[in-house]
Formats: structure tokens, C-alpha cells, sequence
């Protein structure tokens, strides 16, 4: 990996994404060099999951961030609360 990794990294399509210890999201293909990052989201990513073509991140600042397979932002929202991501059966 071309970042140190804050967790596992997680497969969305043929796309390997990781998420980063400087709190950004990274995706690769299987050669390794970088297709996309994200820029540093708020907080430390502490939960994460994925469903089809996306991924969603919750930060300790309480926000969720959803994340399409091409690093565009499609949701950003903050809670009051921890938000929970879950993947859905149907994406």
C-alpha cells in the first residue's frame, strides 16, 4: 500500500479501498497505484462499510460520508450521535 492503513483494506468491484491513517479514503486497483483519494474527512474514520459501488464512513466528529467507486462524495451529513454505517442486501 503507497499510505499506512487504518484498517483492512475493503473490495468495492475490482477496486481495492483502504482508509488511511491521515483520514482520507484511497482506492487502488490490484497493481497498487493510486486511482483516487479522497480529501481528509473530519475526525478519525472509525466505522466503515460497503455495499455494491459504494462506501460509507462514520468519523469520531459524528459525521457519515458516502463515498461512490469513482471518490465522489455522495452524502455528507453529521449526527448527533456516532452514525452506524450498514451494507443493505440490495446495495
Amino acid at each position: 500500500m503507497p499510505r499506512d492503513c487504518a484498517g483492512p483494506p475493503l473490495l468495492l468491484g475490482d477496486t481495492i479501498v483502504a482508509v488511511t491513517r491521515e483520514h482520507t479514503v484511497m482506492a487502488l486497483p490490484p497493481e497498487g497505484r493510486i486511482l483516487w483519494e479522497t480529501a481528509p474527512l473530519p475526525g478519525t474514520i472509525v466505522r466503515w462499510a460497503a455495499s455494491q459501488d459504494r462506501i460509507a464512513l462514520a468519523t469520531d466528529s459524528n459525521e457519515l460520508v458516502v463515498v461512490d467507486a469513482t471518490g465522489a462524495v455522495l452524502y455528507r451529513a453529521i449526527y448527533p450521535a456516532l452514525p452506524v454505517p450498514e451494507a443493505a442486501p440490495d446495495g
